[in-house]
């Protein structure tokens, strides 16, 4: 039974090994000085993203558009080329909008989502929602194919998958470990735990 001993201390290594591994956390302290110009500039947004919602509530698209303009515009000034929260902000909307039936308002919306953050997956979903919502099945279709298409072609962050794929591969073989342990002592139980204990007590010293 060397064989069982060595696959149990084997296992016993790497749950200690990944043990350690999930303690390791990310740095503390990190902090990021921002300059007074661009202090002045996430609060103009912050400011402009409720005069925009403000003037949608309003109808009044002509100010929406005009204080959609101006948000884009301080946003590249500081280099921003997505406002992904003013667009989740205007795909709420859209939604809302469509569901209370009034559809040409439900596409103005759309449009500021297409414009604070454009090529978004998300936009192709909300827009297959509003056609459903408005009966244009095929419109619905197209939209939401659309947006697996965008979905997909997103980058992919190899070394997130890499790691993720080891992580599964380590918990993968753990478990199967686990699992032949619990069958040897389903069906050699004895044995087992007789080996165990011998190979425990060669480590462990006795009481003096």
């Amino acid at each position: 039974m060397r064989w069982c001993r060595s696959w149990l201390l084997l296992l016993v290594l790497l749950a200690s090994t990944g043990s350690i591994e999930a303690e390791i956390s990310s740095s503390q302290g990190l902090s990021v000085e921002l300059s007074a110009p661009t202090q002045r500039v996430l609060k103009q947004l912050s400011d402009g993203a409720v005069q925009w919602q403000k003037a949608f509530l309003q109808e009044d698209r002509t100010s929406a558009e005009a204080e959609q303009r101006n948000l884009l515009d301080l946003a590249d000034s500081i280099g921003f080329e997505r406002l992904p929260d003013l667009n989740n902000a205007a795909l709420a909307r859209a939604v809302e909008a469509a569901e209370q039936g009034d559809f040409p308002r439900a596409r103005w919306a759309l449009e500021a989502a297409d414009a604070f953050d454009p090529g978004r997956p998300g936009n192709s979903f909300a827009a297959a929602r509003i056609h459903r919502l408005q009966g244009e099945y095929i419109a619905a279709v197209t939209d939401s194919l659309r947006g697996y298409a965008r979905l997909f072609a997103l980058p992919v962050d190899l070394d997130l998958w890499q790691a993720n794929l080891v992580l599964w591969l380590f918990y993968s073989f753990i478990g199967a470990g686990g699992f032949f342990v619990l069958l040897l002592m389903g069906t050699r139980g004895r044995e087992v735990a007789l080996d165990l204990a011998d190979s425990l007590g060669q480590r462990v010293p006795r009481p003096l």
